[in-house]
């Protein structure tokens, strides 16, 4: 067999390669279907300086051969086709041409080759393909131990290299399917949605309002999120890359904006429920770390180490990093454990492999197509992110900042032209959210607008509570609970067996339960009471947090012998608990920011 030039230094691999390289082509020759898959698998032929599949130079031709026709006509390569592409060419001599010509009958000649043997060779030459590529690199590794210096750059462009290697991993996701197979899965699909309507793959966001409208992120898919300049889009992917890995899934997070030091700063804040500028201010004072919010972060941060366990990774990159190295990075760790969501921000920072003179959008698009093949492969979601155009974004901010109540919503509405960037990227994309801050100042309000959803009933705008101070993104909360019993008692109406029509046409004693239920609750014990107002008072009160954290060892036994003297009301009390010093306006937090202030207290 003539080999092609730099070919790798191993004998056995040569002999392989000239056994079954001719046993490959004559499937190709004869089988369309195996064809294809050679094709869309990325089997090429050898270029004179790329490594290709193809060791032989006469096999590598008629490879060329084979495939330029096929992706050209759609056809298998004839053998007259081959004498008209031959005798067409102005290179090579007549020899040349004739022993080309001599080579098709060769390999269509050829009876050790049964179609069934097509992938176990296609594996091997992508096997011989792949230790090509790694020899070309690897030889480049001879020149750093030469060299007296640069070594850091050579062996930045050696590690690149090695990432470059194509192939590594076989294409499990495209196939061909016909209806019968087509039907069998989708039957079996749903046999198993409709017998475990709970046992789901799909990624829930964490955020209910979104997950009823998508039924969860199915596996594979692409959403695009978009927003202004600070305008939370990194809150909200931060916040659903954190409710995935407290589901036990696997999730990785490539930063191209901020470090990972700070990402998981941020995080640790989140999980803490503290206003994120005490950690930026530092120090003991009652604006900064005081013993309260520094015990508190502690605590949170072995809660997310010991029994939260989030499953989640955050890659730091510096902008205009290339997508083949922030990939690779990720191939790593998807080695170790399948990635179940991968979040990447954002697309408008990765650096462009392709240069499009003049368009820019047309490199951008390049990138989001990897991304989005890349997800689809591995069968990974993947959340990214874009900016909203420029010309958009002040219309939709007066917009939100009109926004008084739940009837306004409709109005914050992001539509697909309003993204930034190549409006092939939404084309492609499964879903697109555009992300609008209210108008309070800070913002209280997050309005999500669904650009593109899987019906056009879906494109609608809900709202989720925003604490930029926290970073927390979460449910709106409602409080139903008469909603709740009234349905209940319905259901108890309609489905009680026992029901007579004389009490089925009355309603009289409909809400009887209910009023029942709010005599029980007023009589509540004494102690109890004074203990809920306590605490109702010390999470509402402005007192400042140095004055509260002194107030809890001072006062605790104090406070449960008062409650005991029945002389003292309940008014006295609190007066007497009270304080007057003024909290700043960025110590206003949530109640759950003093569950163990509240503990502290052994009342009742």
């Amino acid at each position: 067999m003539n080999l092609l030039t730099d070919m790798v230094p191993n004998e056995d691999i040569l002999r392989m390669a000239e056994k079954e390289e001719p046993r490959l082509l004559s499937i190709l020759l004869k089988d369309k279907d195996s064809l294809k898959d050679a094709i869309s698998f990325g089997i090429k032929p050898t270029g004179t300086k790329d490594p290709g599949h193809f060791f032989g130079e006469k096999n590598n031709f008629l490879y060329a051969m084979i495939m330029g026709n096929y992706v050209k006509y759609g056809t298998l390569l004839t053998r007259s086709a081959v004498d008209s592409i031959i005798d067409m060419q102005s290179f090579g001599t007549e020899e040349e041409k004739a022993a080309n010509k001599a080579h098709w009958d060769k390999i269509w000649n050829r009876h050790d080759a049964p179609v069934e043997d097509y992938r176990i060779l296609r594996d091997h030459m992508n096997d011989r393909y792949i230790f090509w590529q790694f020899y070309l690199n690897w030889k480049n590794g001879e020149d750093i131990i030469k060299s007296p210096n640069d070594h850091s750059d050579m062996i930045r462009e050696f590690k690149q290299g090695m990432n470059g290697i194509k192939n590594m991993d076989s294409d499990t996701y495209s196939l061909t399917m016909n209806v019968e197979e087509g039907m069998g899965l989708a039957l079996e699909h749903i046999k198993k949605r409709r017998e475990n309507p709970n046992d789901t793959d799909v990624i829930m966001t964490g955020l209910k309002p979104i997950d009823d409208i998508f039924n969860g992120l199915e596996r594979g898919s692409y959403t695009v999120v978009s927003g202004m300049v600070n305008g939370g889009k990194t809150t909200f992917m931060m916040n659903v890359g954190f409710n995935v890995s407290k589901q036990g899934k696997h999730v990785v997070y490539i930063s191209l904006e901020k470090k990972g030091e700070l990402f998981f700063r941020r995080l640790l804040a989140l999980h803490a429920s503290t206003d994120y500028n005490r950690i930026k201010r530092g120090g003991t004072g009652q604006w900064g770390l005081t013993d309260f919010w520094y015990k508190k972060l502690q605590d949170a941060a072995k809660d997310l180490v010991e029994r939260v366990k989030p499953n989640y990774k955050c890659c730091q990159f510096v902008q205009g990093t290339l997508l083949t190295k922030i990939l690779a990075e990720v191939d790593t760790i998807r080695a170790q454990r399948p990635v179940d969501l991968l979040i990447v921000d954002y697309l408008q920072v990765i650096g462009s492999e392709t240069h499009h003179i003049g368009r820019a959008d047309l490199d951008l698009a390049d990138i989001h197509r990897r991304i989005m093949a890349y997800g689809r492969e591995h069968s990974m979601v993947v959340l990214t992110a874009l900016q909203l155009k420029n010309s958009s974004s002040k219309e939709i901010r007066n917009k939100a900042k009109k926004v008084t109540g739940d009837a306004d919503i409709s109005s914050v509405e992001v539509n697909t032209e309003d993204y930034a960037g190549s409006q092939m990227i939404i084309a492609d994309a499964d879903n697109a959210l555009g992300l609008v801050l209210n108008g309070d100042k800070p913002p209280t309000k997050m309005f999500v607008s669904f650009s593109k959803a899987r019906d056009d009933a879906s494109r609608l705008t809900i709202q989720l509570d925003f604490d930029g101070k926290l970073g927390r993104i979460s449910d709106p909360e409602y409080h139903h609970s008469q909603i709740e019993e009234v349905n209940k008692e319905v259901n108890n109406l309609i489905y009680d067996e026992l029901m007579d029509e004389k009490k089925l046409s009355s309603d009289d004693d409909l809400f009887d339960n209910l009023e029942q239920k709010e005599k029980n609750e007023a009589k509540v014990d004494p102690k109890t009471k004074v203990k809920k107002q306590i605490i109702e008072g010390i999470s509402t009160t402005t007192t400042t947090t140095q004055a509260r954290e002194k107030f809890v060892p001072d006062s605790k036994m104090k406070v449960a012998e008062e409650i005991k003297a029945p002389q003292q009301s309940d008014d006295e009390i609190l007066k007497e608990l009270s304080l007057d010093k003024k909290l700043h306006p960025s110590e206003k937090v949530s109640d759950n920011a003093f569950d163990d202030f509240a503990d502290s207290f052994d009342i009742g």
